[in-house]
């Protein structure tokens, strides 16, 4: 119940109720992941990128294969410009699943920032074989 109020505030942009919603969700539950997921989405989408890396961390240690806390996690590494961080982390993410649309164009952004341009734009027209409307994936092959 709190889970589903908290994604209604999320898409509300109200982002502190959600967070309270969420955490509110894990104290009953803490074990379960999809409120977990979620309080790191929120604190992704408030840029508070230490408390989603810290999040994503504890899902993982929980469930080493989450898919969503693995991108949630590379993409804090990303946003504070840890990009060895980030890489390792999609490494992993991708090995597991190499079908992950977001998390070859993140690698590509990556790889973008390491001046590794054919790298980079592999992992970009990778994820546009599964998004093939991805904006944002289109810009960022365009700069490469």
């Amino acid at each position: 119940m709190r889970t589903t109020e908290g994604k209604q505030m999320a898409d509300k942009k109200q982002y502190a109720r959600a967070i309270d919603l969420f955490r509110a969700a894990l104290v009953l539950c803490p074990k379960r992941e999809e409120a977990a997921v979620e309080l790191t989405r929120a604190y992704v989408d408030t840029r508070r990128f230490a408390d989603a890396e810290r999040s994503a961390r504890g899902i993982l240690d929980r469930n080493p294969a989450s898919e969503p806390a693995q991108f949630l996690l590379a993409y804090s590494y990303f946003m504070r410009q840890r990009f060895q961080q980030a890489g390792q982390t999609l490494q992993r993410l991708l090995a597991q699943n190499d079908k992950n649309a977001e998390a070859h164009k993140l690698m590509g952004l990556t790889l973008f920032f390491y001046r590794e341009d054919p790298m980079a734009e592999r992992e970009l027209l990778t994820a546009l074989r599964y998004m093939p409307n991805d904006v944002e994936a289109l810009y960022y092959l365009g700069r490469i």
